[in-house]
């Protein structure tokens, strides 16, 4: 890389973390824009020049300026951890070079507890002076542009450090500069990329926008960044470029994986838009065929697929006929399929899930019939339209090229096939209730005059008929003895009215009993003819209409079905656009939840994940008036509940959960609540993607009998959608730091007698564990203040066959041993997981043990695990804690830090020499030979650096710990 500070210092500012160099008098020389916020300053350049004892006031009190100075002696690159503050913790790597040192700072951890290892770089206060007597006092700095304290080659193992890709050109767009990491993304090795002109390594990218990205900076002298699609490797990149008089300065990254989870969330924004505006036209009340036709052009143009149709079943139920498609040849307008299980649409019919093909031309459910055949089509999806055992017909999508479809492209489809069947639904329910009001029209009324009290003075034959009673039974008898209670007080009332002002001719609908017992729902009117001499009473007119009445609602509860439908298409499409625009998943989850319970068709939303400590589903984020029901339930989760919530059975089945009736909640706990807020439904979707559980979204109604099999279809949909955009956030933040989770568990079950009086910790630090292919678990463990006897005591109480325990290697106080298990132990099993067993430290009372797994992975399955074999074992704490990764030049400058001179040129000759290969090109005497040194010699260099190499690549954290 040009050692020139412009674009060094350019380059440099790159780098997103904290990053300082110190002159050889413990002067600021150097400090990037988060170098200058982490000192509360400006970076303006007055902090340049400054102790750094100054400009970060109280760090001379700690262990730091003593790590620091031993650093800078050795030589040899660190990791020193900073000064914790109340909220944060830090680390800080240290690159030695000739002239002071460079600092590249590591972002905050969570506050946790300073390990026995650790106390050297985050000790208690240290008195005395400052590193040395040089930092007394000292001249200001020359005049002039100050250059990092290193020089070039600290500054080159920053970049090495860093995770993005990192390249410098000239003038000429030749390579002075690449980075492992950018060696890694381009695909050439850095030594073959320096000098090259960057057009002949990638003719690929001529013409693209990174030539004219590139080219443009260096022209006007001015930054660019940008992301941009490099065909020849299928790879996005985010590229931000920096210009200097001596070249360009390129920092980027790989955000591929990135590209993708955007794309898959606006795919599910479009296609929940389509079917929102779909259930939109539904309402409109347009012609069936009409809003056919909008919905095959919808899917085809959003799915970008060549065919797409609606076909209906015919009565006899022989054949299906082409209702409404786009893409099919004119003359199949209205062609029939059959429906035997040769074809799909037929297979389709029978299946209760949807029907996916990827290649027909390999498919051996069914054959394909000739409508697909003469189309060429290769792949699609099929649904039924309705219910599967009254299916009303069959919605289809196809192309012409064998194609694999996203659970968000069925999902998407299936959508449209609920707003189809709604629709068809309500149309059918409007026609049947007119044919009904026609044949009604032609029914037998009946008449009745009654005298002021109510009581039947006459009534016509037609009784008999429609209400089963003679006339000799009713006459006499009061009208209000036939009413539905609730009804009485409602007749009573009109009665009153109508003697009050015989003007009136009150209508009204009411509920008789009839002789059989059941129900009967009447219109009837009325008007006062008292006066009359020939009617003297209240003449009413009266006729059954209790199936169009539960016709009629029926059909309003359809439409209310309906209009829940469409607001709850577009709430997902206003949801998947807070999981595109979202930037943390905090962030995500509380406004999932407001869009929500903002809208006209839910009132409370809350998301909730396990706490296996307190074994109950604790809430993460809520919103809507009703967090009082929040506060006055909890959620169990465990084994062996008695009583089981949608949320924990979420959780369980990985399947959205619904109570339709929040008085079916099993514990009176949660109907109470749910019936002082006025819930009358509840939901819970498992947030979940890949494998990956996120907790529940639990969703309220104050509607009757709310997520019905349609609403329960999308709202899941919002689950999938939010647990992939976590993913997303996830992966995103993966590309910046890397973290894990550290768990302790306390198992009382797990004790050893062992000195009280003994002034170290007795435990056991496991080293490595390793699978043998027969089925045996090797354990290599450090014991530390432990005798043997302690030792296999402590193994022997372990539920598994314990076969050999032999001692590998004493230093001091710590003894290694080797001990075979014919079968996996609990500890050994939880690898499975992901998990490694760290460090268990045992007393009387028990052992604690110490347990690491990434950060993404399960961590109650290894909990469970654990305390199935344990079943008194605690989970004392649960910290996510970050881990540095190693470049491959750290790696290499480890090992030879390690390696002395003479190992290194034995390994690296044997290497040249073909003595690693098989057959070997030269012996162990012929390496000897070359170095004129004896053999037994070269064999002893030999193993010296072969445990070395493996030392640094199985155990990279040795030099964090205390051996």
């Amino acid at each position: 890389m040009s050692s020139e500070t412009p674009a060094r210092r350019i380059a440099l500012e790159c780098i997103s973390d904290p990053l300082l160099s110190l002159d050889a008098e413990w002067r600021i020389s150097y400090c990037n824009d988060a170098a200058a916020t982490l000192l509360e300053g400006a970076n303006d350049g007055s902090l340049e020049g400054r102790r750094i004892w100054e400009a970060w006031p109280g760090l001379e009190r700690e262990a730091v300026p003593d790590d620091l100075r031993a650093a800078r002696e050795s030589g040899a690159s660190t990791t020193v951890r900073l000064p914790r503050s109340a909220a944060e913790s830090r680390r800080v790597r240290v690159y030695p070079g000739p002239d002071g040192l460079t600092l590249l700072v590591t972002p905050p951890s969570e506050p946790d507890e300073t390990t026995p290892d650790e106390t050297t770089a985050a000790g208690e206060h240290v008195d005395g002076p400052t590193p040395d007597a040089a930092d007394t006092d000292g001249a200001a700095p020359d005049d002039g542009e100050q250059t990092a304290a290193g020089g070039p080659d600290d500054v080159e193992a920053v970049f090495e450090r860093i995770s993005n890709g990192f390249f410098a050109l000239d003038t000429d767009f030749h390579f002075t500069y690449a980075n492992d990491r950018a060696a890694d993304l381009i695909g050439y090795p850095p030594e073959e990329l320096v000098g090259e002109y960057i057009w002949d390594v990638y003719p690929g990218a001529v013409g693209t926008r990174f030539q004219k990205e590139y080219e443009r900076a260096m022209e006007t002298q001015q930054a660019v960044a940008f992301e941009a699609y490099f065909e020849p490797r299928d790879t996005w990149y985010r590229v931000n470029a920096y210009p200097s008089e001596t070249g360009l300065s390129v920092y980027f990254t790989d955000v591929t994986e990135e590209k993708r989870h955007e794309r898959e969330l606006e795919r599910r924004l479009d296609q929940q838009a389509a079917a929102a505006s779909l259930g939109r036209e539904a309402l409109e009340e347009i012609s069936l065929d009409d809003l056919f036709d909008s919905a095959v052009e919808a899917i085809a143009d959003t799915l970008g697929a060549d065919y797409c149709k609606v076909l209906e079943l015919l009565p006899d139920e022989d054949e299906l006929a082409l209702r409404a498609g786009v893409g099919w040849k004119p003359e199949y307008v209205g062609a029939t399929v059959g429906t035997g299980l040769d074809s799909q649409a037929g297979y389709t019919l029978r299946s209760e899930a949807p029907v996916i093909v990827e290649d027909l031309t390999t498919e051996t459910r069914f054959s394909g019939p000739p409508l697909l055949r003469e189309h060429d089509v290769e792949s699609g999806i099929s649904v039924v339209i309705g219910p599967s055992d009254e299916p009303w017909g069959i919605l289809g999508v196809h192309d012409t090229a064998p194609r694999s479809f996203a659970e968000t492209d069925i999902s998407f489809v299936r959508s449209v096939a609920n707003v189809l069947a709604a629709a068809i639904d309500r149309q059918r329910y409007e026609r049947q209730l007119k044919r009904y009001e026609a044949a009604l029209e032609r029914s037998t009324n009946v008449s009745a005059i009654i005298d002021e009290g109510g009581q039947v003075q006459y009534i016509t034959p037609s009784v008999k008929e429609v209400f089963g009673y003679t006339p000799a039974e009713v006459v006499g008898e009061s009208v209000f003895g036939y009413l539905a209670p609730g009804d009485v007080d409602e007749v009573a009332e009109t009665l009153g009215s109508l003697l009050a002002d015989p003007s009136l001719q009150p209508t009204m609908d009411a509920r008789l009993t009839r002789k059989d017992g059941t129900e009967a729902v009447v219109e009837a009117s009325a008007r006062n003819l008292l006066d009359d001499p020939y009617i003297d009473g209240i003449l009413v007119n009266a006729r059954e209409v209790t199936e169009r009445k539960r016709r009629e609602r029926r059909l309003r509860e359809q439409r209310d079905e309906l209009e829940a439908l469409v607001t709850l298409n577009q709430v997902v499409h206003e949801v998947n656009e807070v999981v595109v625009d979202a930037s943390s998943r905090d962030e995500l989850e509380t406004r999932v939840c407001e869009t929500l319970a903002n809208s006209d068709v839910y009132a409370f939303a809350w998301i909730g994940e396990v706490d296996t400590e307190a074994g109950e589903v604790v809430p993460r984020t809520s919103a809507g008036p009703y967090e009082s029901y929040l506060e006055s339930i909890t959620v169990p989760y465990g084994q062996d509940l008695e009583t089981r919530g949608p949320s924990v059975t979420a959780l369980e089945t990985g399947q959205t959960a619904v109570r339709r009736d929040t008085e079916r909640f099993s514990a009176e706990q949660w109907r109470a609540a749910a019936r002082e807020v006025g819930f009358r439904s509840a939901a819970a979707i498992p947030l979940q993607y890949e494998g990956r559980q996120y907790g529940t979204l639990n969703v309220y109604s104050t509607r009757e009998r709310a997520f019905d099999g349609r609403e329960r279809d999308v709202i899941s949909h919002v689950g999938e959608s939010i647990a992939h955009a976590i993913t997303a956030l996830e992966h995103r933040e993966a590309l910046l730091t890397e973290s894990v989770v550290e768990l302790e568990l306390a198992i009382p079950d797990l004790s050893v007698p062992v000195e009280a009086d003994r002034d170290d910790p007795s435990r056991l630090r496991m080293d490595r564990t390793i699978r043998l292919d027969d089925g045996e678990h090797l354990l290599y463990t450090a014991a530390h203040g432990l005798t043997e006897d302690e030792v296999r005591a402590f193994f022997e109480q372990v539920p598994d066959v314990f076969s050999r325990l032999r001692q590998v290697e004493e230093r001091g106080n710590v003894i290694l041993y080797e001990i075979l298990l014919d079968e996996p132990s609990v500890l050994s099993a939880i690898g499975e997981y992901g998990a490694r067993l760290q460090d268990i430290a045992i007393e009387e009372s028990g052992a604690a043990v110490t347990i690491e797994l990434p950060a993404e992975h399960d961590t109650r399955s290894v909990v469970d695990t654990i305390t199935d074999e344990y079943p008194r074992a605690t989970l004392v704490s649960q910290q996510q804690v970050s881990r540095e990764s190693r470049s491959s030049t750290e790696y290499v400058s480890e090992v030879e830090s390690k390696l002395t001179d003479r190992q290194r040129q034995t390994l690296e000759t044997a290497y040249g020499a073909g003595y690693y290969e098989w057959p070997r090109r030269s012996s162990a005497s012929d390496v000897a030979e070359v170095l004129s040194i004896g053999d037994a010699t070269v064999s002893q260099h030999l193993r010296a650096g072969h445990r070395k190499l493996c030392g640094a690549l199985f155990e990279p954290e040795a030099a964090d710990r205390e051996e």
